[in-house]
């Protein structure tokens, strides 16, 4: 082919390549637009009712109450109400799918795939699908009137069904949650601490990750007060997250003294033997070896797998919801340093 024959194509190849990049550049701002307002229509509109989880069938029902104004969001499984300072993704509230918009928005796309009706609402039906291999699609039900999710059924890296939910009832109007009578009542999530200022508050080095699955980042770095102190890091990549949390390893005299200060002698003997137990069952249970000598013991545990190991002196429990594949969270565990 000549260069005047090609000349022609050329000159069109470099007239629509930037109209194509343009289209394209549109195209996923529009996905990142809609997927911010599902995302963040919990800070717009208020809402109460009744959600469940579903995996092979469906769970308990919570009572859900969210105040748009003040964030707060409360839960009942039963008679005391537990408040929260905004939707948890660990309660069946589908308003709540949704860990970081902005890491979502840059590791998945979003696109409609239809129309309904749930509890009388006219509703837009979306997928939420992952840009990297070995991570969940999240179908969507939203209200087309306010883009509150009403519904999520999240896939597994495998296609299979991890957990679904949904409302049963639903009012979408201005909601009143009062403050937590009991600010103390939240201490079990313990207290934000930059995780390079954990080594001065626990007195000990934690590991962390030198490989982390891609788009995923740090998002929260907490110090918890049990058994002597605890480190616990939590990376997500929008959608799905794991939570690294160490501890030293106490011996049992100085388990007892810390248990016994915090919550009395009866108490302490209950959660001692549970400990014992615990350790007793290590023992006998066999391990995955992973390089470096540690051994690992995988536990499968509702919605979540569970890993242990010991580091020296270390206790290191990552917990990763089970819709990331388990080779990346494997990765992760050999990374630690």
């Amino acid at each position: 082919m000549t260069l005047r024959r090609a000349l022609p194509g050329v000159l069109v190849l470099l007239v629509l390549t930037p109209a194509l990049w343009a289209a394209l550049h549109r195209v996923r701002m529009e996905e990142r637009a809609q997927l911010w307002e599902c995302a963040t229509a919990h800070t717009r509109v208020g809402y109460a009712g009744v959600s469940a989880w579903r995996q092979t069938e469906w769970g308990h029902e919570v009572r859900v109450r969210h105040d748009a104004s003040s964030g707060l969001t409360e839960y009942r499984w039963g008679e005391t109400p537990v408040v929260l300072p905004s939707p948890s993704s660990r309660a069946a509230d589908p308003a709540a799918f949704c860990l970081d918009p902005a890491r979502a928005a840059r590791n998945y796309r979003i696109r409609e795939v239809g129309e309904g009706f749930l509890l009388g609402r006219r509703t837009s039906l979306l997928a939420l699908e992952p840009l990297h291999e070995g991570r969940p699609t999240v179908h969507l039900t939203v209200d087309a009137a306010t883009g509150l999710p009403l519904a999520t059924a999240t896939m597994r890296w495998d296609g299979a069904l991890y957990r679904a939910t949904s409302f049963r009832e639903v009012a979408i109007a201005p909601q009143v949650v009062e403050p937590p009578s009991r600010p103390g009542s939240l201490a079990r999530y313990g207290s934000a601490c930059p995780s390079d200022k954990l080594a001065d508050e626990l007195g000990f080095q934690p590991l962390r990750p030198h490989y982390l699955p891609a788009g995923f980042e740090e998002s929260a770095s907490r110090l918890l007060e049990s058994s002597g102190g605890m480190a616990r890091t939590t990376y997500d990549d929008g959608i799905t997250s794991f939570e690294i949390t160490q501890r030293r390893i106490l011996t049992p005299a100085q388990n007892e003294q810390a248990l016994v200060a915090r919550m009395g002698e009866r108490r302490a003997e209950y959660i001692l033997r549970w400990i014992r137990s615990e350790r007793l069952r290590a023992l006998v249970e066999a391990g995955d070896a992973i390089p470096g000598g540690a051994v690992v013991r995988r536990r499968k545990i509702p919605a979540h797998d569970s890993y242990e190991l010991q580091v020296g002196d270390l206790n290191v429990t990552l917990v990763a919801r089970a819709d990331l594949h388990p080779d990346e969270i494997l990765r992760v565990l050999q990374s630690l340093r």
